[in-house]
């Protein structure tokens, strides 16, 4: 019996460390402004985050995760994004659209970015991050292309 009741758990586990929730691919008021021919090319930039720690950590992390993402909209060049992380996991997945790598720079580069990177970095076991350049009309990309993009990167750390 104990077998039994181990294996229902250990299956249970495995499926809940699988579901995932995101957000769907939002345009950013930027891109409905900008005359983006179908085949011109902006930047597509994709993170993947593990994280680990305490809590409290962990709470530092998606507070920042969140103060990130409710100001991407004023960023110049930010034409869209998504978000997406597992429920009951450590893994978490962003991919946001670039009209150009200077605006992805100054994203970088920015006050609340560089708060993020900061104050979250105890949180972080490990991240990844991929950017490619795509043609407007090819976007969104699916999670599941995202990150098969993401992984068959030469720097992707398994």
């Amino acid at each position: 019996m104990n077998k039994i009741i181990m294996s229902v758990l250990l299956t249970t586990s495995l499926l809940l460390s699988n579901c995932v929730i995101g957000s769907p691919f939002t345009k950013s008021q930027q891109s409905r402004t900008l005359d983006l021919k179908d085949e011109q090319e902006v930047i597509l930039a994709i993170t993947e985050a593990t994280t680990t720690g305490t809590i409290f950590e962990r709470f530092i992390f998606w507070r920042r995760v969140s103060d990130v993402n409710n100001d991407l909209n004023n960023n110049k060049g930010y034409l869209g994004g998504s978000i997406r992380r597992q429920v009951f996991g450590s893994k978490a997945w962003t991919m946001t659209v670039w009209l150009d790598e200077e605006s992805l720079e100054n994203f970088v580069e920015s006050r609340i970015h560089a708060r993020a990177m900061r104050e979250g970095a105890n949180a972080l076991e490990k991240s990844n991050f991929h950017r490619m350049r795509v043609q407007w009309k090819n976007l969104p990309l699916t999670w599941q292309e995202a990150i098969q993009e993401l992984e068959s990167s030469e720097d992707y750390e398994k």
